[in-house]
């Protein structure tokens, strides 16, 4: 088991990028001294479009973000070079993002609409890995979503140990959310085997 879940549960424990959130304009968080920072797009970089994610290497100082729609997009934001890069998605509908520090890794988690497929990918957003795992795995889901019935939830990661993955299903888009309820499994990346924590 995830060593810190239940810290994770409560909200006590967030994920590496839980401060940051890709926006069009660029990563926006919050500095030590609470003050909003924003890392600004450059204007050569494709625009911004459904952002799903952002993960961060504090010790490496990386950010990355993730979005859907088109082909989608992962950007990567070296915060001590003040360098940026976008590399094409080609299609990967993604839902969420998490940097695992213990590999070094970054774990893409599925979108709402056309994939099941966790990837991970090394830091320039090079896939090294695809799991798929049918919507059939997450005990529960059909009894809040109707497949062929508009989209099914996102997959957002909460935290990553070794190969055990956290994560919440959240309704999309998320004005059908129901706040009451909160649907969290683990998922083994290595036998794509997922179990209701939640």
């Amino acid at each position: 088991m995830i060593g810190t879940g239940r810290a994770a549960f409560e909200g006590k424990n967030r994920a590496p990028g839980a401060d940051w959130a890709l926006r069009k304009e660029g990563f926006v968080g919050e500095g030590e001294d609470g003050r909003k920072i924003l890392h600004k797009l450059p204007p050569e970089a494709p625009e911004v479009s459904w952002p799903m994610g952002a993960a961060h290497d504090p010790e490496g100082g990386m950010l990355w973000g993730i979005t859907l729609g088109g082909e989608g997009y992962l950007y990567r934001y070296d915060i001590a070079k003040n360098e940026w890069s976008a590399r094409s998605m080609q299609g990967y509908d993604a839902g969420g993002l998490i940097f695992d520090a213990g590999s070094g890794v970054l774990i893409a988690t599925p979108g709402p609409h056309r994939s099941n497929s966790y990837l991970r990918l090394d830091s320039s957003g090079q896939v090294l890995s695809r799991l798929d795992v049918n919507t059939a795995a997450y005990a529960g889901l059909h009894t809040v979503y109707d497949p062929g019935n508009g989209p099914k939830p996102r997959v957002v990661p909460i935290m990553v140990e070794g190969d055990l993955l956290l994560v919440e299903l959240e309704p999309w888009p998320k004005f059908n959310l129901d706040t009451r309820a909160r649907w969290i499994y683990r998922v083994d990346l290595q036998s794509g085997k997922v179990r209701l924590v939640r």
